[in-house]
C-alpha cells in the first residue's frame, strides 16, 4: 500500500496520492467504499499521526493522517518529529475538499453499483452547497455511461458521500469510476480545495 488515493488505483490508473488527511476524511472515505482502512479501526480515539505507506519501499512518502490532518515537523534541535501547534479553530477554517471517487457494491440482490462523490464533512453546507453543486455538474456534465444522480444531504459530520451515481453492473461502476475521476480530475477539483462561497 503506497498510501491513501483518490480511487482505487487498480481500477484508475491516474488515481493520485492523498499526502495528508484528517482522521475524519479517512473515516468517511472507509465508510463509502475506499478499501485501505476498515471504518471501526477509525472509532479508536487517535492522538497520534498514522504514516500509511509501502512496507518495502521506506523511501516513499505515502499518507498521513492526523488529528488536524497536519504534517509532523522535524525539531531542529533534537531531531524529533512533533506535530505543529494548531488551534481548533485555525482547522474549522480548512474548506472542504473532494476526498475521492469510489465504487460501491450492491449490499443486497438486486440493489444497484454507487460510485460516491466523497468530500470531507461539511462545516458550512448553505455557503458550500451551490459551489460544491456547480463545479461537479460541470464535471459530470458529459459522462458517457448512463447513470442516476442521487445527490445527498449530508448532516455536518455525518458519513454519506456528497453525490452518489447508481448503475446497474460492476462494469459499468468501473466505467463510470474512470469517466468521473478523469473529469473531475480535469477540472482541477483534487487539487483545488473548494473555496467558501
Amino acid at each position: 500500500m503506497k498510501g491513501v488515493f483518490t480511487a482505487d488505483p487498480n481500477v484508475v490508473a491516474s488515481a493520485q496520492k492523498l499526502d495528508t488527511l484528517r482522521y475524519d476524511e479517512l473515516d468517511l472515505l472507509a465508510r463509502n467504499g475506499a478499501q485501505v482502512m476498515h471504518p471501526a479501526v477509525l472509532k479508536n480515539d487517535f492522538s497520534i499521526p498514522i504514516h500509511l505507506r509501502n512496507t518495502f519501499n521506506h523511501t516513499q512518502v505515502g499518507t498521513i493522517i492526523s488529528v488536524n490532518g497536519a504534517v509532523p515537523e522535524e525539531d531542529e534541535k533534537t531531531g524529533d518529529l512533533k506535530m505543529p501547534e494548531i488551534k481548533p479553530e485555525d482547522v474549522a477554517l480548512v474548506p472542504p475538499r473532494i476526498l475521492g471517487v469510489l465504487g460501491a457494491k450492491p449490499t443486497e440482490i438486486g440493489g444497484t453499483f454507487q460510485v460516491n462523490i466523497v468530500g470531507s464533512s461539511l462545516q458550512d453546507l448553505d455557503k458550500l452547497r451551490d459551489a460544491r453543486k456547480q463545479l461537479i455538474e460541470k464535471a459530470l456534465s458529459k459522462l458517457e455511461t448512463q447513470c442516476k444522480m442521487v445527490e445527498v444531504e449530508p448532516e455536518t459530520g455525518g458519513s454519506e458521500p456528497w453525490i452518489k451515481l447508481e448503475v446497474d453492473t460492476e462494469f459499468d461502476m468501473n466505467r463510470l469510476l474512470l469517466e468521473v475521476h478523469e473529469s473531475i480530475e480535469k477540472h482541477g477539483m483534487f487539487q483545488k480545495i473548494l473555496a467558501r462561497s
